[in-house]
């Protein structure tokens, strides 16, 4: 590394959390703040930090303290006042010569699908694919419960306007046709308001305000997934790869009649609540990832291929063109035999990797970000 326009050599240790040097580069200076470090001898000793210096890494430029931290991947760092990922290697070989490339992440292939992906799309059945953002599933699993504390809690709805109620009626209406939304035939002591949230093409999306109900489970939370070390598993050799995204995932999880007076809200004068899994429980998230976990675990893939999963967003990835259809196929038709539907629209047959939602990862770079929706549209 340059520091302060001087080389200095360091070494590569995928361990270390922290660099030391013996000189102090120019311009450089100690400062008071110390931190603990054990070194070969075994003996802790108390080191201090520089003051703020200039690093050359490559091509980039920054002028900072080094804070290089460790990321779930292996010999991968992240550097958040650089914004920027480092690879450590240790070269075996002293006759290497290691060389920096930098690549651009964009690279045009990003929605190439593969040949035979749509003509297997469509041998499918059409009870597959959910035709409507209402048009969900329903997977015969034992309904969902969850603790909370006995006392309720009752907000009231809030005033909208008539655009709004009127943009979020038909969404109301299907939900009701769907079997999602229950009319309450007793009055519920609890109720959270819903309002109207207009998108970009200025139609309206029905967003339920379930904070005070997030406040009052004692339910611990289940885990979901560590994006990076759900991609951990990737190697140079998957080089096929299958985005899934299952459609409304949530409404297809049942939920215990006990529990749905909790999630009641008031439209039009009159009390409703869910029959299924809301969106916007805290809960929802690692609930629905731990039971897709176990219902995928009957599925049988093709040799080489892996199945990569993050709460409702799959990944197939596979060293051909041919095992990464055929494994698509056998997913999408387990998926439905467990009661999901899926998003045609947002299945993608590739042969670049492309991340679990809407961020691609070329094949030479890593994720900065995942992203996850899962609001109705």
């Amino acid at each position: 590394l340059r520091i302060e326009g001087k080389d200095i050599d360091f070494m590569v240790d995928t361990g270390a959390r922290y660099s030391s040097i013996h000189l102090l580069p120019p311009g450089a200076s100690i400062t008071p703040k110390t931190v603990s470090l054990t070194g070969f001898e075994g003996k802790p000793n108390d080191l201090h930090f520089l003051s703020p210096v200039t690093v050359t890494i490559a091509s980039q430029i920054a002028r900072h303290t080094p804070d290089w931290r460790p990321t779930p991947i292996p010999n991968l760092l992240y550097s958040s006042s650089l914004d920027a990922y480092c690879v450590c290697c240790t070269f075996h070989n002293v006759d290497a010569v290691p060389e920096h490339v930098t690549m651009d992440r964009s690279h045009g292939r990003e929605t190439t699908d593969a040949d035979g992906a749509q003509s297997m799309l469509d041998s499918l059945p059409p009870s597959v694919w959910s035709s409507s953002p209402t048009d969900v599933g329903f997977c015969n699993i034992e309904p969902v419960t969850f603790s909370f504390n006995p006392e309720p809690v009752y907000q009231k709805q809030y005033p909208t306007s008539p655009a709004g109620e009127e943009g979020i009626s038909e969404t109301i209406d299907s939900l009701l046709e769907a079997g999602v939304l229950i009319p309450l035939s007793e009055p519920s002591p609890w109720n959270t308001p819903i309002l109207p949230v207009q998108k970009k093409e200025g139609k309206y999306r029905m967003v339920h305000d379930l904070r005070a109900i997030n406040a009052a489970v004692t339910t611990p939370q289940l885990p979901v997934p560590n994006p990076f070390s759900a991609l951990g598993d990737l190697t140079p050799s998957h080089k096929f790869f299958t985005c899934i995204d299952l459609a409304n995932a949530f409404f297809c999880l049942p939920l215990s009649p006990t529990v749905a007076p909790v999630f009641a809200f008031t439209w039009k004068g009159r009390q409703y609540s869910y029959s299924r899994l809301p969106q916007g429980f805290e809960l929802s998230p690692g609930i629905f990832n731990a039971i897709l976990k176990s219902l995928l675990t009957g599925l049988v893939l093709q040799d080489g291929v892996l199945l990569v999963q993050y709460v409702d967003d799959l990944l197939l990835a596979a060293p051909t063109e041919s095992t990464c259809l055929e494994a698509t196929k056998s997913l999408l038709l387990w998926l439905h035999s467990k009661g999901f539907k899926c998003s045609r629209g947002k299945v993608q047959s590739q042969n670049v990797v492309k991340a679990l939602v809407n961020h691609y990862i070329p094949t030479h770079g890593f994720p900065k970000l995942i992203r996850s929706d899962n609001g109705t549209h």
